[in-house]
């Protein structure tokens, strides 16, 4: 169990760190195509224009990432049981077309109530807005 747990720790700070790096690098990458686009547009270069749109439309197909969107403030959560038990929502809600996104702007260090009590309320409150979300589906 001890293995298991510094396991998903690893495992939840590479996709942390992994979520950062590839959200640098597409909003810097939206500058960069605007910068060249609006250059494009100032060159009477038919080509080119048409070049980068093209390439601007595969490349918006290549960097969605809608389940990173998921985890983006997970890195925010310190508390291992409670950003493993996130982490294990999150992933179950993909494969069965519902969404779970986690909003935590502000850093999570511990939290002031009984670990096991705490993780019976996050657990039950989770099942139920999955199941709520499936029962939508149904109607």
């Amino acid at each position: 169990m001890h293995d298991n747990s510094e396991s998903l720790e690893a495992y939840s700070t590479q996709l942390s760190d992994e979520y950062q790096t590839v959200s640098q690098f597409k909003h810097d990458y939206k500058h960069i195509m605007a910068s060249l686009s609006h250059f494009a547009d100032k060159q009477d270069n038919n080509e080119l224009k048409d070049h980068l749109n093209r390439f601007n439309q595969y490349s918006k197909t290549q960097l969605q990432t809608p389940a990173f969107d998921h985890y983006k403030d997970i890195k925010n959560i310190h508390v291992h049981y409670l950003r493993s038990l996130l982490i294990k929502a999150i992933n179950q809600s993909q494969g069965t077309n519902t969404t779970i996104t986690i909003h935590c702007p502000d850093e999570i260090f511990e939290i002031p109530m009984e670990e096991f009590d705490f993780l019976r309320i996050i657990g039950n409150w989770l099942s139920n807005a999955n199941q709520v979300e499936l029962d939508k589906q149904k109607n």
